[in-house]
């Protein structure tokens, strides 16, 4: 794959800010960077655009809190007003928004891949967003009251874990990390929100988050820095001008060319 276009789109998503390796190489490393970025382009979309308390305001941040403090004082009022808001949408409304979200991220990625198989991944995470609108839904006309949340906090690191990657094969572990191991590899990328249930208790934990540590990326970070200096990523960023001279001490290496572009699955790169 020659052009640059479609790693810059994905680079420049306006959705969630990043800074991991993305390179043209398709080795284990670089298929494992893209495919990272785009879990967390969907879970950042999921938060966003599904994983709401309602869609009568384009942000509900703040809604999402004081439903999180009505919980906290009275958890049968924040019960009655999570089903008032969800009741005011129908299949309709609800099928449309799901579209939209995943048309969101297909524009992020189609690019990488061949017609045939972007298709397909349009097909894929539009069953993604459906399944997961299904079962939010069904969680807000619960009692408890479930809430999401992608922002990493070092106080709350029991409820995360790290994501492990191979060296030999596309694949994701989640792994436990101490709180000591938070902070001495930093997180990098935040794959998937954390899920808990909020009362007067305070919260309790039903899915942990997944993150991408710092030492995760290295492999991609060092082929990115001896690969040709065309490559894309962080040419206006001060990571980029650190990569670049990088690149000028260790020379260029030829691209690796085998394998599909994201992975198994996907489809072979565009060329």
């Amino acid at each position: 794959m020659q052009d640059t276009t479609a790693l810059s789109t994905l680079q420049e998503s306006t959705h969630f800010k990043h800074q991991l390796p993305l390179s043209l190489s398709n080795s284990v490393a670089a298929k494992s960077m893209r495919s990272a970025i785009v879990l967390a382009l969907i879970s950042q979309l999921l938060v966003n655009e599904v994983f709401k308390a309602t869609n009568l305001v384009q942000g509900d941040t703040e809604l999402r809190r004081e439903l999180c403090f009505i919980a906290d004082e009275n958890p049968k009022k924040e019960a009655f007003t999570r089903a008032l808001l969800i009741s005011l949408y129908d299949e309709e409304y609800f099928e449309n928004h799901i579209s939209r979200s995943a048309q969101l991220v297909y524009k992020q990625v189609k690019e990488l891949l061949e017609p045939n198989s972007a298709d397909n991944f349009r097909q894929e995470v539009h069953s993604i967003f459906k399944e997961a609108a299904g079962i939010w839904r069904d969680l807000q006309l619960m009692k408890s009251h479930f809430a999401v949340d992608l922002e990493f906090r070092k106080e709350q690191s029991d409820s995360w874990k790290s994501i492990k990657l191979s060296s030999t094969e596309l694949a994701f572990e989640a792994q436990d990390v101490s709180a000591d191991g938070f902070e001495s590899d930093a997180v990098e990328l935040k794959v998937f929100p954390r899920m808990y249930i909020s009362g007067p208790k305070g919260e309790t934990p039903v899915f942990s988050g997944r993150v991408l540590q710092r030492s995760q990326v290295t492999s991609a970070k060092d082929e990115f820095t001896r690969s040709d200096e065309n490559n894309p990523l962080w040419d206006s960023t001060t990571a980029g001008i650190e990569r670049r001279r990088l690149s000028q001490r260790r020379g260029p290496q030829a691209r690796q060319n085998s394998g599909t572009f994201l992975g198994s699955d996907t489809g072979q790169p565009r060329s």
